[in-house]
């Protein structure tokens, strides 16, 4: 059964289901069902009101647990019985809702339909009804709506997801028949198909690099002291709380000793939460930095290492630099990928492992490896201190460095007049009164996504980057994405310019993704290729330069050719034809036509391309009208590539 991504699952065993496949009649499940194994094999039953949930989520970052209660629920009669119907509800989506054949739902998914049952069981108690009682009524199913776009307008989006998805659930799963209620749909809605993720403007996006390089350097200065202080209070919590009649060393005089007081003066930092919460900025602006200078997504931050950071040095000179981690995105596993970077990346990647290193070594802890962005609440002295144990494992409790926890406590840009301008240049087709975020005066929105889609768009705009080399950079599983993600770069203003001559760094960033494509392109289409090449440089390769490189594996085939690429020694880019290894820009192409490649020392022509490109040729002449200047200019063009395959010996 398949419906909106929904597939009932059933089971012949009462091992993995409370609940019988043969029944008509729903029973709660019992309280000593086991829902869960913990990480060392102790079982987590159905009374209990953490459930782990293991083996499911690839990322480092997402949450592997599931927090029933909330904080401040009632605890009357009533509570006990709502709590439990929310547990059976959720088990039920768990165990028979699959979201594909073999495929359980997510944490993520369960967290949110978690967080909506929380929602309705705080309506339930204000109308003293069950949790099966409000979610059979469509009166109260709107009026569960209703207070959930009054405290949380994702939970009103999960509760309309959630309805109809439990509606498939026999009743002996359930226990009760959902309200099926229709919701009207705000008059301006932001999903529209225009309505891609906001591009930062040019001077916004350079306000906010610019301070958070200023946060970090500053960090960078004082760090030994900052590391000194952490470890101080942690060994002795007395240095963390203010002066006590015993007369204990305060936090100031903690401050004093470390040389800290006008550093402390000057980024607000009071006391021990304080301190913590400086910590998580720092990491905050080293995140958000990694993600411009990187393209990197919220996931692939998190699988980061110490050891990430890499360098190709030659003669003492540094010839690039690469994070190495992982990504999830491109084939459901954890795949190990490179992130080629300038020299700006480095400084905050150096700050956060400086925090990281902190964090260890209050706990007396140094592995050679840990993950880098974990959560600062592994700081013995924070409110709700972590297990320190988990530190060292394969799935650290991570940090929720986001622009929504973090960015209050930096300057945010103001949206001025130009900023808008610019902004529906860009995108002139989005509704932009249909949100009061982004008006003039207001502080910009911030959201982590945006660095990802502005650093697509202003890589294109430079004229720099190709879409094949911003495909590599963001880890696209398809051109289309990356195209997509681009849109509107035309009307952008060149982000070069506005760093006023401080350009180095997105410089490097952009032509260093070019070079690692033009070598991945190279070795693909000429070296490893499987085809007959032809024109003079595919000729050449094939009887010269292939041979060598052929007795290497391919790793070190494309090492070699990105050597090349780095030196200036090669340089290719792909055509409708097959490729180009000329570093000087084509004028050939450009004022004669495709044809620009016949005879060109240069060309790399492939004999799929070729052909794919006459085939193309005879659907345009087809479409032109007979006899209109349009059907002649196309009709000597698919004469004019009929031609050529034919002198280079390829039937057409």
């Amino acid at each position: 059964m398949q419906f909106a991504k929904f597939f009932l699952t059933e089971y012949l065993d009462s091992e993995q289901t409370p609940w019988s496949a043969s029944a008509e009649d729903y029973v709660y499940p019992s309280d000593y069902f086991v829902v869960a194994t913990q990480a060392d094999g102790t079982p987590v039953e159905f009374w209990e009101n953490t459930w782990p949930i293991q083996g499911r989520e690839r990322g480092i970052s997402q949450r592997k647990v599931v927090y029933l209660g909330y904080e401040g629920e009632h605890t009357e009669t009533n509570w006990g019985t709502n709590l439990k119907q929310s547990k059976s509800i959720l088990l039920a989506l768990d165990r028979h809702a699959y979201k594909s054949p073999g495929t359980p739902l997510g944490v993520d998914s369960m967290n949110r339909y978690n967080l909506v049952l929380q929602k309705a069981r705080k309506y339930c108690y204000q109308n003293n009804i069950s949790v099966f009682q409000a979610l059979s009524s469509i009166e109260h199913v709107k009026g569960i709506h209703k207070l959930c776009l009054e405290q949380a307008k994702s939970n009103a989006a999960a509760l309309e997801d959630l309805l109809p998805k439990i509606s498939m659930l026999p009743f002996r799963y359930l226990g009760f028949k959902p309200a099926v209620a229709k919701f009207q749909a705000p008059p301006l809605s932001k999903n529209t198909k225009n309505d891609q993720t906001l591009v930062i403007p040019t001077a916004i996006y350079v306000e906010l690099l610019v301070e958070y390089k200023k946060k970090i350097a500053n960090y960078m200065e004082h760090r030994g002291q900052l590391q000194q202080l952490a470890v101080l209070i942690s060994w002795n919590n007395d240095h963390g709380t203010a002066p006590s009649e015993d007369h204990k060393e305060s936090f100031v005089k903690a401050l004093a000793h470390c040389d800290l007081a006008n550093y402390a003066d000057a980024n607000n930092i009071t006391d021990k939460k304080e301190l913590l919460g400086h910590f998580g900025v720092i990491n905050y602006c080293s995140a958000m930095l990694i993600y411009s200078f990187t393209g990197m997504r919220r996931s692939e931050l998190y699988s980061l290492r110490l050891s990430a950071l890499r360098q190709d040095i030659k003669n003492g000179v540094v010839i690039s630099r690469s994070l190495h981690g992982f990504t999830t995105k491109l084939h459901k596993r954890r795949k190990h990928v490179d992130w080629y970077s300038s020299s700006d990346v480095e400084l905050p990647f150096a700050a956060a492992s400086h925090v990281c290193k902190t964090i260890l070594a209050c706990n007396g802890m140094f592995p050679d490896d840990q993950y880098v962005f974990i959560s600062t609440a592994y700081f013995p002295f924070s409110n709700t201190v972590l297990d320190a144990a988990t530190i060292n494992s394969d799935e650290p409790v991570a940090g929720n460095y986001e622009p929504s926890r973090f960015q209050r406590r930096l300057t945010t840009p103001t949206i001025n007049s130009a900023d808008m301008v610019e902004l529906k240049n860009v995108d002139p087709l989005r509704i932009w009164n249909a949100t009061s975020e982004v008006n003039i005066g207001n502080a910009w929105p911030l959201s982590i996504h945006q660095l990802r889609r502005s650093t697509a768009i202003y890589a294109i705009r430079s004229g720099i980057v190709t879409l094949p080399a911003l495909k590599s950079m963001l880890k696209h599983i398809s051109i289309v994405m990356t195209k997509y993600y681009s849109r509107g770069s035309i009307y952008a203003p060149d982000i070069l310019k506005a760093f006023s001559g401080k350009k180095d760094s997105m410089v490097a960033l952009f032509q260093e993704s070019e070079r690692h494509v033009a070598s991945w392109q190279y070795t693909n289409e000429v070296i490893m290729s499987e085809e007959a090449l032809y024109g003079a440089h595919g000729v050449w390769a094939q009887i010269h330069g292939k041979k060598a490189l052929l007795k290497l594996n391919y790793a070190e085939r494309f090492d070699e050719t990105l050597k090349r690429v780095n030196k200036g020694q090669l340089s290719y880019r792909a055509t409708p034809l097959g490729g180009c290894t000329s570093n000087s820009i084509c004028t050939k192409r450009i004022t004669v036509d495709l044809l620009g490649c016949d005879g060109c020392a240069s060309a790399v022509v492939i004999k799929p391309k070729l052909l794919k490109l006459i085939a193309l040729q005879n659907v345009t002449v087809e479409a032109c009208n007979q006899g209109s200047m349009e059907h002649t200019a196309e009709l000597q063009t698919q004469y004019e590539l009929s031609s050529f395959a034919t002198r280079l010996g390829i039937q057409a």
